[in-house]
């Protein structure tokens, strides 16, 4: 098991402080975040009514970690701008905003 680099700093909406990603051997260094249960490892249950079941896929490319809207009724919003529709990436910067439903996340780097 690898820990990978960044994490989500929780700031609304759930009861842990900050959420830290991880590659199992064998696994692609993606991570989905939504409010179904999933595989640990690889995906990261949200239990809020407000969060869709497949919110957004998180992956580790290049040294980045980009973000990809999953959800076509729900989109995931950064920066408080809405992506617009379903398969919206972005790459991740320190700081930036990640709004889920009533879920909000600070990402940071380290």
């Amino acid at each position: 098991m690898q820990l990978l680099p960044g994490r989500l700093e929780v700031i609304a909406g759930m009861p842990t402080d900050s959420i830290r990603f991880i590659k199992q051997p064998g696994t692609n260094q993606s991570v989905t975040l939504g409010r179904t249960r999933g595989e640990p490892g690889s995906h990261i249950q949200i239990p809020s009514p407000t969060v869709s079941r497949m919110h957004v896929r998180m992956s580790f490319e290049g040294g980045r970690w980009t973000l990809e809207n999953l959800s076509e009724t729900n989109p995931v919003a950064i920066n408080g701008r809405p992506a617009t529709g379903r398969g919206a990436r972005c790459v991740l910067s320190d700081g930036d905003r990640i709004e889920m439903g009533e879920v909000a996340f600070f990402y940071r780097q380290r």
